[in-house]
């Protein structure tokens, strides 16, 4: 049995979409990742950018509707596997809020209050995080329409 989606599972369409944009923007972020090993990093926070915004527009349009549509129901029953998309919310917001405080913190001249003192760190802190927050949403992409 197919859903309205694309990729013949229970999915709508904009979760389809969502599961392989959230891919792309994994191939994005590595390849980011390889630039900035070549000493290229006016490249790597061109594509940085581009998937933290990208990202934030998903989170806006897909995930965050999904989610406070099934969130009453969450909270009414704990069984209920809409409880598990609560981890993935938590850790996908932090995620994309460490994501755009760090393109805000490349792309403009922040006060030293502001800044981090080690860059290296915080973006391992938050390939983690965003690892993390994508093999979740594919996990609840898989339990939740296949």
């Amino acid at each position: 049995m197919t859903g309205r989606g694309f990729l013949g599972t229970q999915a709508s369409w904009a979760a389809d979409l969502n599961l392989l944009a959230q891919i792309a923007l994994l191939v994005l972020l590595i390849l980011a990742v390889l630039r900035v090993k070549k000493g290229d990093l006016a490249t790597h926070h061109t594509w940085m950018t581009v998937v933290v915004i990208i990202n934030a527009v998903l989170i806006v349009a897909v995930m965050n509707p999904t989610f406070f549509r099934v969130l009453p129901a969450a909270i009414r029953d704990p069984s209920l596997k809409p409880r598990m998309m609560l981890p993935h919310f938590l850790v996908g917001t932090l995620a994309e809020l460490l994501g755009l405080y760090a393109v805000v913190a490349v792309r403009m001249d922040l006060p030293l209050t502001l800044q981090v003192r080690s860059q290296k760190r915080l973006m391992r802190i938050l390939a983690v995080l965003w690892t993390l927050s994508l093999v979740g949403g594919i996990a609840l992409y898989v339990w939740w329409y296949l």
